[in-house]
């Protein structure tokens, strides 16, 4: 079990068995990065990234983001199951996109 989180700007992920966290390099996004959730088979997270205004999907051991759902405003929550990632938009409803992105993003119904 693992445990992520933001903190000045940088995200990290932390066993809640080890005592130190790490830093998931590549997910320093210069502002604050919400929301981070896990993928199923807690290999990747996803987060909200306020600068670009999207939903980005990163391994935990890091690398370079990739936006999975652009055009986000605001989340209230995030989840990631089998079927994607499903956000609330406030005034806008839930939104589903895939965990891949592109075409397959969609507003859920």
């Amino acid at each position: 079990e693992q445990l992520a989180y933001v903190a000045a700007s940088t995200m990290y992920v932390k066993g809640l068995r080890e005592f130190d966290a790490h830093v998931v390099s590549g997910a320093e996004t210069g502002s604050a990065a919400l929301n981070p959730v896990f993928s199923p088979d807690g290999r990747s997270l996803a987060f909200f990234s306020q600068t670009d205004g999207a939903v980005k999907r990163i391994a935990i051991g890091g690398g370079a983001p990739i936006t999975v759902c652009p055009g986000v405003v605001n989340p209230f929550g995030m989840r990631w199951d089998e079927h994607g990632l499903v956000l609330g938009q406030g005034g806008q409803g839930v939104v589903r996109c895939a965990a891949n992105g592109g075409k397959n993003s969609f507003p859920a119904r």
